[in-house]
């Protein structure tokens, strides 16, 4: 139970990391004003809330997925609290906006970010708003898959890794002297 408490934490960490890594990719660099009309237009702050949300969602369900014992699940509730709680303070878009902008004014100059927000008041750049949370929805439950996936891979490498080892160090080790 423990190392399925373990296990399920060690995903849900790789899931939030791959989701700050996709947060980092919705900015770019120009004018500031630009920058925050590209932003308001394209609703990056609801995105941010969005991506929140699922975090949340996804560590409830990771825990109830946990056979735990009557006195585990509060412990694994209060740590679960604590995550979400760390999660929702440095995923914030307030605390990632200002980093989030830099990152987009040293990417783009201040045409290619008029462009952009050309396109989104087009047709065809409304449609992508529009469809951008399903979008996005459907891409976190791939990355999610492939994450977890991933990690089973990984975990079974370094498995035959250590069974490895050991043998190679039972093998070596100096026998001892009986006196």
């Amino acid at each position: 139970s423990r190392l399925k408490i373990l296990e399920s934490t060690m995903k849900f960490k790789l899931f939030i990391l791959s989701v700050a890594a996709s947060a980092c990719c919705f900015a770019s660099p120009a004018q500031k004003e630009t920058i925050e009309e590209l932003f308001q237009i394209t609703e990056v702050s609801k995105t941010s809330e969005v991506i929140l949300g699922q975090s949340n969602a996804m560590l409830k369900e990771m825990t109830a997925g946990l056979e735990l014992s009557g006195s585990e699940k509060p412990i694994v509730d209060k740590y679960s609290a604590k995550m979400v709680k760390i999660i929702k303070e440095e995923a914030a878009w307030d605390k990632l906006k200002a980093p989030i902008v830099e990152i987009y004014a040293a990417t783009y100059t201040e045409e290619e970010l008029l462009e952009i927000i050309k396109f989104y008041k087009s047709p065809a750049g409304q449609k992508l708003l529009v469809k951008k949370p399903e979008l996005a929805k459907k891409t976190m439950e791939l990355a999610q898959k492939t994450i977890i996936g991933l990690t089973l891979k990984l975990d079974a490498i370094a498995k035959e890794m250590a069974d490895e080892l050991t043998k190679q160090y039972d093998k070596n080790k100096p026998v001892q002297k009986q006196p």
